[in-house]
């Protein structure tokens, strides 16, 4: 059985920031330039590319994304899973798993402590999340 999850990119860049306060309150560094509202659309980008990553983790239980499809929600990424049935607990830890992974990507460049603690949260998110979604195959649906 299909299920599709949709992930809010606002809903992940708001823990972006969020998270990006808190780094440079605990951190006393400079928050990277790129983790502030005015760069929402690199960050969106950015986002992308981290979703395709964690997909690619969660192989073979993903059938589908609507990460390559040139009409797709700007806002949405789809996630299509071979499970059973509906987890909003599944959507909230892929967001937080998409959040960590962004964070993790934009301090490599700027402080490799704080990049490594969010890619750490990262794969923790993901290996709590992996027992559910691998329980059945599945394999990436060819782009329409």
């Amino acid at each position: 059985m299909k299920t599709t999850i949709a992930l809010s990119l606002d809903r992940v860049l708001q823990t972006v920031y969020a998270a990006a306060a808190l780094d440079s309150i605990n951190t006393l560094s400079a928050k990277p330039e790129i983790l502030g509202v005015g760069q929402a659309a690199a960050l969106r980008r950015l986002a992308c590319n981290c979703a395709a990553q964690i997909i690619m983790k969660l192989m073979p239980a993903v059938t589908g994304t609507n990460l390559l499809d040139s009409d797709k929600d700007p806002d949405i990424i789809t996630i299509d899973f071979n499970i059973e049935g509906e987890s909003p607990l599944l959507r909230e830890a892929l967001e937080s798993a998409l959040a960590e992974a962004l964070l993790s990507t934009v301090w490599a460049g700027y402080d490799s402590g704080v990049a490594a603690l969010h890619e750490a949260a990262m794969q923790r998110i993901i290996a709590t999340t992996v027992p559910y979604v691998k329980e059945k195959p599945g394999r990436i649906a060819p782009a329409a």
